[in-house]
């Protein structure tokens, strides 16, 4: 456990998260893997909407972000009613993206998907080491406009 004397140079109030979460909101929507990969800590562990079984290790959330990311154009994200709580070296954070764009070619919306991230300080930085996310439907075909 890191002492309070120890994070003296870590931003004390939620302004570096909500910074990392809007670095996230832009990477997704410009499907830049390259800067979201170092806001990722190095055992990162993800739970993708609709994915199944959990993703561990930076190399496999890439790949799997990589893998949407292809899939995706015209990406518009609106992240809403956020929530950060901060407890020394670590961060929880719910929020709510609602979202439109194309998935293999054909239009989308959603609203609602919800995300929880839990981030730690490392390095100097604050970096996601979980996601889960999850959206309310029972299909994706149900989402297409």
């Amino acid at each position: 456990m890191t002492s309070e004397s120890e994070l003296d140079g870590r931003p004390g109030d939620v302004a570096a998260i909500e910074s990392l979460l809007e670095s996230l909101e832009r990477c997704v929507a410009s499907a830049d893997a390259t800067v979201l990969e170092h806001l990722l800590a190095v055992d990162v562990l993800a739970v993708f909407s609709g994915g199944g079984a959990s993703v561990r290790g930076i190399k496999a959330v890439m790949e799997t972000w990589r893998r949407h990311m292809a899939l995706w154009g015209d990406v518009k994200i609106r992240r809403r009613d956020t929530v950060v709580r901060i407890h020394g070296d670590v961060a929880w954070s719910h929020f709510l993206w609602d979202g439109e764009g194309t998935s293999n070619g054909q239009p989308y919306r959603l609203e609602g998907e919800r995300w929880t991230a839990v981030l730690v300080w490392e390095a100097g930085a604050w970096r996601i080491v979980q996601t889960h996310t999850s959206m309310p439907y029972s299909d994706w075909e149900s989402h297409r406009v």
